[in-house]
């Protein structure tokens, strides 16, 4: 098709305002300063006559005309959303051809946008333009556009799978549980969604009679013939025996989970299912938590459609690169005066003209942006984070405590709290949001003529020791190794010798199965020590899936005999130590299932030995999985690039 505005970059060359349109462009992004409710918009940007200016809310009123352009498609498609004043004084979108109006459109009395269309079939090759028209002061006086189009099909709306509008119980679903009907009550139903935002009527919310009451509702059996199921949701975000969930069954089997993040706000989930298409499936929404913290769900809109949900973007404040009108990479400031490097890797858009966009769209807390110095240059400069010298490296070592005024002989310990408030609400460890780390004693060592503070755990964490399995002078090549281990914790200490063969990384990978795995390793030329939880399982936050990495100077200068120690307390977590002049990294993990992956580099092992009898707490649970095989260990290494032979 072809876009007559999507105002991305504002109001497009070309339009003319009148009225206090005329020297005010009505374009912000997000909700820089629009209605509550405000949703449904593309991208970023999208027209809107509300609160133009800042604080003036419905008063605003005049006109936006587009420049002229030829209708060569049979539709106009655009979305739209404000008030639906049909008389005057209008809020409108018209059509106007040879200065007459010939389609019209208005926003539905909804501070959500929706998506509208006009049939032009019949004046195709005529001259026309766009008007947007907002003579109303009052009460929903604004109108708000976005993404207008000509294209020769509609837009392929979602098949609405279920939105609950319905009063009573919701048929089509089996209750079971106390949502059968207990506690006096019947058979739950649907509730009132108006707290929710103006897009939502009606919904399910499993509070029910109370926290207390579980149960499960599963719907009648559909065949999957879309690629995505997206689905909108809030409340609870247990996991688990306990879990507050929306699962997608296949065969019996649970083969995609949405949870939520512990929040009355609705987001959205989006599953690609489409390697199940043809197959019957169900989906069953199950708050098996009677916990008094979120033990609940909030469930809106199931949809299938051919693309996974996308998201808009609220009020951002970001400097981007734009490659072929496309925003291909952002930076964003850290909520602080204090500048910081920020980079990006260009070199697979090396060649092409670009050009930089610095956007400031939010009128609140933090909205704006401090910028210096741009540069080119063949490697990215560090931050100041990678500068620092970290006492722990991993992204869940907060709040350390440590002891002073400790009895002449005593050693300095500490330890923290296993978590980070980018995800404190979201990480997939049952019912806890956090455990301790291990106690460690901390001590200095000169390393490369400087001091360095470098941690060990505690002695005293050997006594929990029990049998143990030990293999020498191995070699990785062909196919990963996989240790006879088993149970909930496990310590395993691996020497790895670097200077034996050329494999890019190396290390130990835990709970493998079923493309999941936590790797816990080393990457040569970045002489970096790593966790990667990318595929640790399930994860309800993009930022726990992540690999976090711990850097050395010395270790980047020499392939030496590279040493790691694992010693998790509990089977959702690993910490890891390394020898050398870095500290420790603590993390937590998801557990994995199936099969493992197969190294494409020789890697010697001079030994590594495991033993187990760490006890299992109560805090401990974790989600289970079902699947039975899984791995407590595999070594693997490999190359980016296969050497020869």
């Amino acid at each position: 098709g072809t876009t007559i505005a999507d105002f991305e970059q504002g109001l497009p060359e070309g339009w003319t305002g009148t009225g206090d349109f005329a020297t005010l462009a009505p374009v912000v992004a997000g909700r820089a300063n629009g209605p509550v409710g405000l949703a449904g918009w593309d991208g970023v940007g999208l027209l809107s006559t509300f609160n133009v200016p800042d604080g003036s809310y419905d008063a605003p009123t005049g006109k936006l005309t587009s420049p002229e352009f030829v209708l060569d498609a049979r539709y106009i498609n655009f979305k739209i959303g404000g008030g639906d004043h049909t008389a005057d004084p209008l809020t409108q979108l018209q059509l106007v051809v040879d200065g007459e109006v010939v389609r019209t459109m208005s926003g539905g009395w909804s501070e959500a946008l929706r998506q509208a269309h006009w049939d032009v079939g019949d004046l195709m090759g005529r001259t026309a333009q766009i008007r947007v028209v907002d003579q109303n002061a009052g009460g929903f006086g604004y109108l708000m556009v976005d993404s207008i189009e000509m294209n020769d099909a509609l837009p392929v709306a979602p098949t609405v799978f279920e939105d609950w509008e319905v009063q009573g119980p919701p048929p089509g679903w089996i209750a079971s549980g106390d949502f059968a009907g207990s506690n006096g009550q019947g058979p739950i139903g649907t509730s009132d969604g108006g707290g929710f935002g103006s897009d939502v009527g009606r919904l399910l919310d499993t509070f029910y009679w109370g926290d207390e009451a579980v149960g499960a509702l599963t719907s009648d059996a559909f065949t999957i013939s879309e690629d995505w199921i997206n689905v909108r949701m809030g409340g609870g975000g247990h996991t688990g025996a306990e879990g507050t969930t929306v699962d997608l069954i296949v065969d019996g089997e649970v083969v995609r989970q949405a949870t939520g993040a512990f929040s009355g706000v609705l987001d959205w989930t989006s599953w690609d299912v489409s390697e199940f298409a043809g197959q019957e499936a169900q989906i069953r929404i199950n708050d098996a938590s009677s916990s008094a913290s979120w033990g609940h769900l909030f469930v809106d809109r199931i949809e299938f459609s051919q693309e996974a949900f996308r998201p808009t973007e609220l009020s951002p404040t970001a400097i981007s690169l734009i490659v072929d009108g496309e925003r291909v990479a952002t930076a964003s400031g850290d909520f602080s005066e204090v500048l910081e490097w920020k980079g990006w890797d260009v070199s697979q858009w090396a060649g092409k003209e670009a050009r930089l966009e610095i956007l400031d769209a939010n009128t609140g807390s933090w909205g704006h942006l401090n910028l210096d110095q741009i540069t080119f240059a063949d490697s990215l400069y560090p931050s100041s984070a990678e500068l620092a010298n970290w006492l722990d490296y991993g992204a869940d070592h907060y709040a350390t405590i440590s002891w002073h005024n400790l009895p002449e002989g005593s050693r300095p310990m500490l330890t923290s709290w296993m978590n980070n408030w980018d995800y404190a609400a979201s990480i997939p460890t049952g019912d806890f949001r956090g455990a301790m780390t291990l106690p460690r004693e901390y001590s200095l060592r000169e390393v490369d003529g400087e001091i360095r503070v470098v941690q060990t755990p505690v002695a005293e964490l050997q006594a929990l020791r029990r049998e143990h399995f030990t293999a020498e002078n191995l070699t990785l090549a062909g196919e990963a190794l996989n240790g006879p281990l088993s149970g909930k914790a496990l310590e395993i200490v691996a020497v790895f010798d670097a200077a034996a063969a050329s494999a890019d990384e190396f290390g130990v990978k835990l709970r493998v199965g079923a493309g999941e795995e936590t790797l816990v390793g080393y990457d040569v030329a970045a002489g970096e020590a790593f966790v990667d939880r990318t595929n640790s399982g399930f994860l309800p936050s993009e930022a726990f899936a992540a690999r976090h990495g711990a850097r050395s100077r010395s270790w980047r200068t020499a392939r030496s005999s590279s040493t790691s120690s694992s010693t998790p307390p509990r089977w959702n977590s690993s910490p890891m130590t390394a020898s050398g002049p870095s500290p420790t990294r603590s993390s937590p993990m998801r557990k994995a299932s199936g099969s493992s992956s197969t190294p494409r580099e020789a890697r010697s092992i001079s030994s590594i030995s495991t033993s187990g009898g760490f006890p299992r707490t109560k805090a401990s649970r974790s989600r289970r999985n079902s699947t039975a095989a899984r791995r407590a260990m595999t070594c693997w290494s490999r190359s980016r690039v296969p050497s020869p032979g």
